[in-house]
């Protein structure tokens, strides 16, 4: 037996459509965010706290002074990785880990957002 021709557009079109459909769905959930700001100090400081969740953290110095980042408390100003000391230098991190950040002395204000 022959399925109609139309019946067989209309039966791709349905998989389509829900195949779009669950795109979209993962889409959304995968745009929340949350930010915060947070003032990194000559001692390693939580820059953002490990979230399961989350799929990417951005870090962007707000001033002159350049921030050290790593995956723990032991991060220095010669094992980070170094986010320049110009206002809007950013770094994205894909990972769900806490991530701390370290100046040399003083201190620097930091923006953070995080992504789910």
């Amino acid at each position: 037996m022959r399925v109609p021709r139309l019946f067989a557009v209309g039966i791709a079109l349905c998989l389509l459509l829900a195949a779009i459909s669950a795109v979209r769905a993962e889409l959304a959930s995968s745009t929340r965010i949350a930010s915060s700001q947070v003032t990194v100090a000559a001692t390693a400081t939580i820059t953002a706290i490990a979230r399961s969740n989350r799929q990417a953290v951005t870090i962007q110095n707000h001033g002159a002074v350049a921030a050290y980042c790593g995956p723990d408390n032991t991060v220095t100003t010669t094992t980070g990785f170094r986010l320049p000391g110009v206002d809007g230098a950013s770094i994205t991190i894909p990972s769900s880990a806490i991530v701390y950040c370290i100046v040399a002395a003083g201190s620097q204000v930091v923006s953070v957002i995080e992504s789910f």
